[in-house]
C-alpha cells in the first residue's frame, strides 16, 4: 500500500537525515502513496528540507506525441524557516488527473488544453493523455514540463530499479 509504505519511507529518510545530514529513499514495487506534499511536509516539520517524488502510470501524453508515456509524476518540496515554512506540491502535467475525474463526476467541461482529446478529437475518454506543464507543443514550453517528468521518473522508477510509468496498471 502506497500511503503506509511512503510515510515509512520518509520516516526513515528523516531518521538518515538527521544522523548524517542527508537520507535518501527509494521504494519500489508500490503503488500510489496520495499527496506528495504530505511526505515532503514531514521532513519540514522535522526541520529538514523534505523533497517527495514518484512516478504513476502512464497519461503524460510527450511533446509531440499522440500516446501517453510518463505518469503525472508529481514533486513535491518542503522547507521550513525560522518563522514560516514553504510547501509546493505539483503534477509535472498541466493538472493531476484526479482533477479530471472531479470535472467528470460532476459533468463539467474541462478547461481546454487538459488532455489529448481537446487537440486530437480521435483521442476517446478511455484512452485519456494530460499535457505536460506547458500543453503539448515545443513552442508553449511542453518539453519543460515533460523533461521534468522524466527526471521523476529516472529518480523513482529506474533508480529503485522499480517499474517505470509505462509497466505500471491502472489498478497499481
Amino acid at each position: 500500500m502506497g500511503h503506509l509504505v511512503g510515510k515509512v519511507a520518509m520516516d526513515l529518510a528523516i531518521q538518515k537525515a538527521q544522523l548524517s545530514g542527508i537520507g535518501i529513499v527509494t521504494v519500489r514495487n508500490s503503488n500510489h502513496y496520495g499527496i506528495a506534499g504530505y511526505y515532503a511536509e514531514l521532513a519540514s516539520k522535522a526541520g529538514l528540507i523534505g523533497m517527495s517524488l514518484t512516478n504513476s502510470r502512464a497519461i503524460m501524453v510527450p511533446t509531440n506525441a499522440s500516446q501517453p508515456y510518463l505518469g503525472t509524476n508529481p514533486v513535491a518540496f518542503g522547507i521550513s524557516g525560522v518563522d514560516d515554512s514553504f510547501l509546493f506540491d505539483a503534477a509535472t502535467t498541466t493538472v493531476s488527473y484526479g482533477k479530471v475525474q472531479v470535472y467528470e463526476k460532476r459533468g463539467l467541461d474541462h478547461p481546454e488544453t487538459w488532455t489529448l482529446s481537446d487537440y486530437d478529437s480521435s483521442f476517446t475518454s478511455n484512452k485519456k493523455g494530460l499535457a505536460p506543464l506547458g500543453g503539448f507543443k515545443e513552442a508553449s514550453g511542453s518539453h519543460k514540463g515533460f523533461g521534468l517528468g522524466l527526471v521523476v521518473e529516472l529518480l523513482t522508477g529506474i533508480l529503485s530499479g522499480g517499474a517505470t510509468s509505462d509497466q505500471i496498471s491502472e489498478n497499481g
